[in-house]
């Protein structure tokens, strides 16, 4: 996403730019694609660099990279196929001249490819002062079914059908009384059998079930779900001051025993390590669950440690020429 804003000087340098850090070397195959929010609703000024972000992860949230308005044909300088650039327009250029014919140009939207990997995007932004921005936005992918790769439930004996594939949250106590029907995902079991759980995933009790047919029973014991850890930071100005917050929190957290202790790790993780200034000693150990993370603090894994030292600024551009 180019700052793009159609001037005979700039656009030919931010392009050249792009496609020295960026370009595939005459990769037509695997173009890519360079487009400005500004072709569909101007120059916001201020504000450009959040309309460019505001489309970006709109594209990546629908899954679409939009076209640029109202393009002709690209500039001779750079000559974009020579990097394996696709300038994304609304037409088909007829003019066979045209560079941009080498690479195939979408006349609307078009589906934003992944073939396996995370989507991501760059997004350049230059302020009238000289401020040079530059943001990386990749998608995120939510893990939708957080259960353990071990099974609370019936697997059903490779000898009379495939293992069933399916994943429930909560409690499964939904059996089939009759020859079930064609195989779905979440169910898939021999048509001989009569009495046959549906999910070998389940992220709740377990019931076992009363079957003629083979079967094994895996880990019937009630919930499992996947742990995740985070990180729990605090920090001072000395190391006093870094072992007292260490001591604080963990009288805290012994003394409490709250209605939902994951929320609570998630809350606290976040307000350590997210809403807290930053201070020259720091104290972090990570942790799953309130019990790992009590036991922790109750041991020398919270030791206060020295930062390295504080960074040298040099020059700070604010964007503004008259502010600098």
């Amino acid at each position: 996403e180019g700052h793009g804003t159609g001037t005979s000087v700039g656009d030919p340098i931010e392009i050249g730019a792009i496609a020295k850090g960026l370009g595939r070397d005459g990769q037509i195959d695997q173009p890519l694609l360079v487009g400005s929010v500004k072709t569909a609703i101007g120059h916001t000024e201020a504000a450009s660099g959040l309309a460019s972000i505001i489309k970006v992860v709109m594209g990546l949230e629908k899954g679409l990279i939009p076209p640029n308005c109202n393009f002709a044909r690209p500039s001779r300088k750079p000559d974009l196929t020579k990097w394996g650039i696709e300038v994304m327009c609304y037409h088909s250029c007829s003019n066979t001249a045209c560079p941009a014919n080498n690479a195939q140009i979408p006349t609307t939207l078009q589906q934003w490819p992944s073939k396996g990997n995370i989507r991501r995007a760059s997004i350049n932004n230059f302020g009238f002062g000289g401020a040079n921005a530059h943001v990386v936005i990749e998608e995120y992918k939510p893990n939708l079914h957080p259960t353990s790769l071990s099974t609370n439930g019936i697997l059903v004996n490779d000898k009379h059908s495939i293992r069933t594939n399916g994943v429930s949250n909560g409690h499964t106590p939904h059996i089939i009384s009759s020859k079930p029907e064609p195989c779905q995902t979440g169910t898939n079991v021999n048509e001989n059998s009569k009495r046959v759980f549906t999910h070998s995933l389940t992220n709740g009790h377990a019931i076992k079930p009363d079957t003629s047919m083979d079967f094994e029973v895996c880990n019937t014991n009630g919930n499992t779900t996947i742990t995740t850890s985070r990180v729990f930071m605090v920090s001072a100005k000395d190391e006093e001051g870094c072992r007292q917050i260490v001591a604080r929190l963990r009288e805290h957290l012994v003394s409490s025993e709250p209605n939902e202790p994951d929320q609570l790790m998630k809350n606290l993780a976040f307000t350590l390590g997210s809403r807290r200034s930053k201070l020259p000693w720091v104290a972090a150990h990570f942790a799953g669950d309130l019990t790992s993370l009590r036991n922790a603090l109750d041991s020398e894994s919270f030791a206060p440690v020295r930062m390295s030292a504080k960074p040298r600024i040099g020059l700070v551009f604010t964007g503004q020429g008259a502010q600098w």
